[in-house]
């Protein structure tokens, strides 16, 4: 990314405005949401600093006050708005991290059986743990959720849609721990791991 004076003293100028920061924060909240879901593109959250620039300089007040009638060209609001994403990086993460969930979260699989068709099943109860495993609230409904498909053997593929339903997305954990056997209880450890987004836009 190649700043210009025009770009830069756009970026500078629009984020000292509170009028601006404030349709910022509405963004960085969506923006955040994609985080989460693992779905952010920094190249579409340029698009919407982009269209926050442009409505602030033809229609803002602040801005028409110090610049008018000068605009940036459209080139420059697009590099402008790469710096804001670089400059509300940091923040950015932050938001997502308040909205991803538990750092530790447990899955307990309990009430062992099978359905009508022989097909392992059981319960399973989803809680925030501490990094010991202590459960810390309970994430699901019901202390006797309905039966799931587990699969066979080791195999625990209904943990992540009990994750899913428990509110959290499962592709942000990281399994660290399994104690326990189908004759009993399994208990499944896991931490969520950091956001790793790029926020530096290249080549805009």
């Amino acid at each position: 990314m190649t700043r210009t004076i025009e770009s830069h003293e756009t970026a500078l100028t629009l984020i000292n405005q509170a009028s601006f920061y404030a349709d910022v924060k509405d963004l960085m909240q969506t923006l955040a949401a994609r985080i989460v879901a693992g779905k952010f593109d920094a190249a579409k959250a340029v698009n919407g600093f982009t269209r926050l620039i442009s409505q602030h300089v033809n229609g803002g007040a602040e801005w028409r006050k110090v610049y008018a009638p000068w605009k940036p060209t459209m080139a420059d609001r697009k590099l402008a708005a790469a710096e804001m994403l670089e400059h509300y990086g940091e923040q950015l993460l932050e938001i997502a991290d308040d909205m991803a969930g538990p750092l530790w979260v447990q899955v307990v699989i309990k009430d062992f059986g099978t359905d009508l068709n022989g097909n392992p099943t059981a319960r399973h109860l989803v809680f925030s743990s501490t990094e010991t495993g202590g459960m810390v609230k309970r994430l699901t409904g019901s202390w006797d959720p309905r039966r799931a498909d587990i699969g066979y053997g080791d195999r625990l593929d209904s943990v992540p849609d009990a994750m899913r339903k428990a509110g959290l997305f499962p592709h942000n954990y990281q399994q660290v721990k399994l104690e326990g056997n189908r004759t009993n209880e399994i208990i499944v450890l896991f931490v969520r791991k950091p956001f790793n987004v790029v926020t530096c836009v290249t080549g805009v």
